[in-house]
Parts: C-alpha cells; sequence; structure tokens
C-alpha cells in the first residue's frame, strides 16, 4: 500500500483532487480535520476507511457517518487493538525503487501535483536527519515521521 500526502494547505478543492486522482481508500488525519472531510466524502467513491487520532467533536463524527454509510470510522487507538489480535500474515518487503508515497504540493500554478517518492528516497531522506534529531538508526526507522494528515 502507498501512501499519499496531502496538506491542509491545500484547500478543499486540493485535497479532493488528490484523493480523487489516487483513488484513496483510507484516510488517516487528525480529528480537527474531520469536518473538512465531510465537505468533500461523498464526491470520493473509492474512500473506505477513516483513521482519526484524538478527540473528534461527536456531532461532526456522527453526521459525517451518517452521510457515508459505506465507510468505516476508527480511532487510532482502536484500530491498534484490532491489529493485534488479527493473525499475522507474511509481508512482501518493497524493493529500494518501489513507490512508496505521493507528496502533493500545494499547486501555485494550477492543481496540486503529486510527486512519486521511493522506499529508496524515503530512507535517504531521513537518514540525513539522523545526526540532525541525534537518533540513532535504529530508533530512526521506528520513528513514523511522515504520519501527519496522511492519506492512503
Amino acid at each position: 500500500m502507498s501512501i499519499v500526502t496531502a496538506y491542509s494547505s491545500l484547500g478543499l478543492e486540493g485535497l479532493q483532487y488528490s484523493l480523487l486522482e489516487t483513488s484513496a481508500k483510507a484516510i488517516f488525519l487528525d480529528p480537527e480535520n474531520l469536518f473538512r472531510l465531510s465537505q468533500i466524502s461523498t464526491a470520493l467513491p473509492s474512500l473506505q476507511l477513516v483513521i482519526y487520532h484524538g478527540s473528534p467533536s461527536m456531532s461532526c463524527l456522527f453526521n459525517l457517518q451518517q452521510s457515508n454509510p459505506q465507510i468505516k470510522f476508527f480511532d487510532y487507538k482502536t484500530l491498534v487493538h484490532i491489529g493485534f489480535e488479527v493473525p499475522r500474515v507474511p509481508v512482501t518487503k518493497p524493493k529500494p525503487e518501489d513507490m512508496s508515497c505521493i507528496m502533493y504540493t500545494s499547486g501555485s500554478t494550477g492543481r496540486p501535483k503529486g510527486v512519486i517518492l521511493t522506499h529508496k528516497n524515503i530512507i535517504a531522506a531521513g537518514t540525513d536527519l539522523i545526526p540532525i534529531l541525534r537518533l540513532s538508526r535504529a530508533r530512526f526507522l521506528s520513528t513514523p515521521f511522515l504520519l501527519s494528515s496522511v492519506f492512503l
């Protein structure tokens, strides 16, 4: 599964564009962004799962669930708990040249632009941060440094 990042600076139109262009099936966001998602969710036919981290407005979450019965909603802690209960499946390790992430730029001259990053790109960029952040290599590799408003 590849990761797509889309930041709040994209605006609603840019967010919708990036989710449609990549046929995103899941979205991970902070609860403050649930309202923004509610404004475009019915136009996202491939969206199946919403994962939020934190405490959302219950009325906003309820309204989003009511208008999107085909989408499953989970808070991050519940999803982690479910993950521990599911039997392990074999994992296929990615190759360095496999796509890891599509990062969307603001598209100041038009629509947002998706930039494809490979696993090799992510590790190379992160490796440069190890001395700056004073992390051990093992600590860096276990840090989810891309999980701010990530769309899957």
